[in-house]
């Protein structure tokens, strides 16, 4: 992530309850039925991911023991609970117990990537999680808010990539197609948030913030004006982050 993040280091504090909690995690979803138990349990769990990636990120390395430590722990009790009996949605899939074991696999291997302090390694590490569930999930006709944030993120940072060299008048013209790509997909976020944020004040602040950002990218784009798309662009990624470490 870019520097100047002092919000989302905020952000990452308030989830400490969340990592300090982690053993009681897998039992979240103990009143639902299979269905919602397992993706209930895989949120909590999913939770301390998000915080461990962003700490391996921005090169804290305590920080990053402490999160990485408490995402093995909290993926053990998911993973002890679920490889011999898959949920429904994923009872004819071969693959769901190995892929449960692969990802605790990846987080061993980040736990020692960061204790030999190759914190950049071990954030690569980790997003193999994010890339194996999403493609589970999509193997078997299964779309969460995690998936739509995925797909916000991807286009984000293809159009991100305009702000590292000149803004000329076929950027701009490139800028008015992807702000409007992105209005959508933020759009399909704030239509169908996760359950931990129905009724949430700060999910809605947070798309709003979000749609702001874009709306931005998407104005300056229209107007023509190189230095102001430069600036939007330079400010589309922190509401984002802030949204995805929180609820992503």
């Amino acid at each position: 992530m870019a520097s100047n993040m002092t919000s989302i280091s905020k952000a990452g504090k308030r989830l400490g309850a969340t990592v300090a909690l982690v053993a009681l995690l897998v039992a979240t979803g103990a009143q639902a039925g299979p269905f919602a138990e397992f993706e209930s349990d895989l949120r909590g769990v999913y939770a301390v991911y998000r915080s461990a990636l962003f700490a391996t990120n921005q090169n804290k390395p305590d920080e990053s023991a402490k999160t990485v430590a408490a995402l093995s722990q909290g993926w053990s009790k998911l993973e002890a609970k679920w490889a011999k009996a898959a949920p429904p949605q994923y009872a004819d899939d071969a693959k769901f117990a190995p892929i449960l074991s692969a990802a605790a696999g990846e987080i061993a291997t980040a736990n020692k990537q960061i204790a030999d302090g190759q914190l950049g390694a071990a954030h690569l590490t980790l997003e193999k999680i994010r890339d194996q569930l999403g493609e589970l999930r999509a193997r078997n006709n299964i779309s969460t808010t995690s998936d739509r944030m995925n797909e916000f993120h991807e286009e984000m940072e293809k159009t991100l990539e305009h702000a590292k060299s000149d803004i000329t008048p076929a950027v701009l013209g490139d800028l008015r197609g992807e702000g409007a790509v992105l209005a959508y997909l933020i759009d399909r976020i704030a239509a169908a948030p996760p359950p931990e944020a129905r009724n949430s004040e700060e999910f809605g602040q947070l798309v709003l913030a979000t749609k702001a950002a874009v709306k931005a990218v998407r104005e300056a784009a229209a107007s023509g004006d190189a230095a102001a798309a430069k600036r939007a662009l330079q400010g589309l990624k922190k509401p984002y982050a802030i949204l995805f470490l929180k609820f992503g």
